[in-house]
C-alpha cells in the first residue's frame, strides 16, 4: 500500500533551507496498492500522464514518475515540453508522448528524462528506480545545475528582499531562503 499524490508539478514542490524538498499538496492523493490500476483522473493537465489523457485505467505511481519527468524538464529548460496553442492540441500531444529533448543538453539529464518520459507506463521505473538513476549518474560532488530556475528563484528572492513586507520576517529565518545555492 502507497501514497500517489496524483499533482506533481513545479508548485507542489517546496524547498527548504537545507536544499531539501519537500512535496505539498496531498488533496488529490490516493491510497492504492502496487500495480492498482484507477480511472479517476487527477491533476493538472499540462503534468499528466499519456494514459490519463487517453482515459485509460492507469497506475498512479507511474502516472506521478510522468508527472516527476515532466517537472524536471521543467527545471532544466524553463518551459513545459509541449508547444500548443489549445487545450485540444495540449491533450494531442500529452497522449503522443513524443517529447524532444534539445541536443545541447547534458547527457546525464537527457539519460533521466529519457528513462523516466516512456510513453509506456510499464517501461517507467518505479519512485526507487528514479532513486538509483539519479544517485548512478550524480557526480560525486553535484554539479547539475538549474540556471533557469536559479535566476526565476533569485529574482523573485530580489523582490521579496525589496520588498515593505520582507522587513517584517521576524528575526533568525532568513529572508533568502528559497534561493538555491549550489557549491
Amino acid at each position: 500500500m502507497g501514497i500517489a499524490h496524483r499533482d506533481l508539478k513545479p508548485s507542489n514542490l517546496l524547498i527548504d533551507q537545507y536544499n531539501r524538498i519537500k512535496i505539498a499538496d496531498f488533496g488529490l492523493a490516493v491510497s492504492a496498492e502496487k500495480n492498482q490500476k484507477i480511472t479517476r483522473f487527477g491533476g493538472s493537465l499540462t503534468f499528466s500522464s499519456p494514459e490519463i489523457i487517453k482515459g485509460l485505467k492507469h497506475d498512479p505511481f507511474k502516472a506521478d514518475i510522468w508527472a516527476l519527468g515532466i517537472t524536471f524538464y521543467c527545471l532544466v529548460f524553463g518551459k513545459i515540453p509541449y508547444t500548443a496553442t489549445t487545450e485540444d492540441e495540449l491533450k494531442q500531444q500529452i497522449s503522443d508522448a513524443k517529447i524532444t529533448i534539445p541536443a545541447t543538453c547534458d547527457k546525464r539529464i537527457s539519460i533521466i528524462l529519457d528513462m523516466i518520459l516512456k510513453p509506456d507506463p510499464d517501461e517507467r521505473p518505479t519512485a526507487a528506480g528514479v532513486l538509483q538513476i539519479f544517485n548512478y549518474i550524480r557526480p560525486k560532488k553535484p554539479q547539475l545545475r538549474f540556471p533557469n530556475v536559479e535566476r526565476k528563484v533569485r529574482f523573485k528572492s530580489q523582490q521579496v528582499e525589496s520588498s515593505h513586507l520582507a522587513r517584517k520576517i521576524p528575526a533568525g529565518h532568513r529572508r533568502n531562503s528559497a534561493v538555491i545555492e549550489h557549491n
